[in-house]
């Protein structure tokens, strides 16, 4: 898929979502619309991953523990952003996010990225709020995540005024 990310102020949020109306429609689960999601990323402790990002290296990775509040399913993810700036996603269920690698983790980093496992270690908590819409041919997806809280280990943040909205498109 291929994705594009936008960041902006939560005070246009509502102007953004009554315009996106008569294109999208709103997940909804049991009433609920908003669903809390936890993220622990993994690294190598010079920060390979990050230093891929921030240098805006064609093939890149993010190596990921998530899990979704509201059902308590975990899932092991990486992602790769490969030469075409397309992103494909591999992801493995498992039981628990205790900031160790299991034995299929470890085996999907060392077939994906080609890395030693043993180099990965917990780097950075984030937790926020996700809303997702769909448009009405469903060829894409657009999620807005509020509430963005973020750990090193160190120190935490909170970016409470902050919106992270990404179109996904087949």
């Amino acid at each position: 898929r291929k994705d594009t990310k936008f960041v902006f102020s939560q005070s246009k949020l509502l102007q953004l979502l009554d315009r996106l109306k008569p294109f999208y429609r709103i997940l909804e689960i049991e009433g609920k619309r908003t669903f809390i999601y936890d993220n622990t990323y993994f690294d190598t402790d010079e920060f390979f991953f990050y230093t891929q990002h921030h240098n805006e290296c064609r093939k890149r990775f993010k190596v990921r523990h998530r899990r979704y509040c509201e059902t308590n399913d975990q899932y092991f993810e990486i992602k790769v952003k490969d030469n075409k700036n397309r992103t494909i996603k591999k992801r493995l269920r498992i039981n628990e996010m205790n900031g160790c690698l299991g034995e299929g983790e470890r085996d999907l980093v060392s077939e994906i990225i080609g890395l030693s496992p043993e180099q990965l270690t917990p780097k950075l908590d984030i937790q926020f709020s996700r809303i997702t819409l769909a448009d009405n041919s469903f060829n894409e997806r657009l999620t807005i995540d509020t509430n963005l809280s973020v750990k090193n280990g160190i120190s935490s943040k909170i970016f409470d005024q902050l919106v992270v909205s990404e179109i996904k498109q087949k």
